[in-house]
């Protein structure tokens, strides 16, 4: 388990750059998934969590060896600490910006999706398999939003950081 955040993930992103404060701790409940299984051996320290919030509430940058993961609470409540989903990636991979995760909505019609990006970036662009955009204002890092359709692809700037497929605009 690292014991402190890795100067490449500290370089990219000033969420893991900033002194941790007290609303920054991941709920210890949480913590054991980042200790067993495959998760385990990516050398995930919760103790080390940096919070920020979107739109669609909190979601926790949690350093590895290697590895960052994005820890998400369940519920849009921005003071939630209930355990949602994760979405873990090689440090490469989030440095570039994709480091992303995304579950159904409530309704099941759409998808929330939140992400992590590095130092720079101030907005992602969403774009849904029915060719619909959307325009995530990135803050400490973080987006969020609730698309109304399924998630196509993903794009930093004029570049496609994630494709799963549907149009290409």
């Amino acid at each position: 388990m690292t014991t402190s955040v890795p100067p490449e993930l500290a370089a990219a992103f000033g969420l893991l750059r900033r002194s941790q404060i007290p609303t920054d701790l991941l709920p210890e409940d949480r913590w054991e998934r980042y200790k067993t299984g495959r998760v385990g051996k990516l050398g995930l320290n919760p103790a080390l969590a940096r919070r920020a919030e979107t739109p669609l509430g909190n979601v926790w940058a949690i350093p590895g060896e290697g590895w960052i993961c994005l820890s998400l609470a369940e519920s849009a409540d921005r003071s939630s600490l209930d355990g949602g989903g994760m979405a873990c990636n090689p440090t490469a991979n989030a440095v570039a910006g994709r480091l992303i995760t995304w579950t159904s909505s409530r309704s099941g019609a759409g998808q929330m999706v939140q992400g992590l990006v590095p130092d720079g970036v101030t907005e992602v662009t969403l774009i849904t398999a029915n060719g619909s955009t959307t325009t995530a204002r990135v803050s400490d890092n973080a987006y969020g939003a609730d698309l109304s359709g399924s998630l196509a692809r993903v794009r930093i700037g004029g570049e496609t950081v994630l494709s799963l497929g549907g149009p290409d605009q």
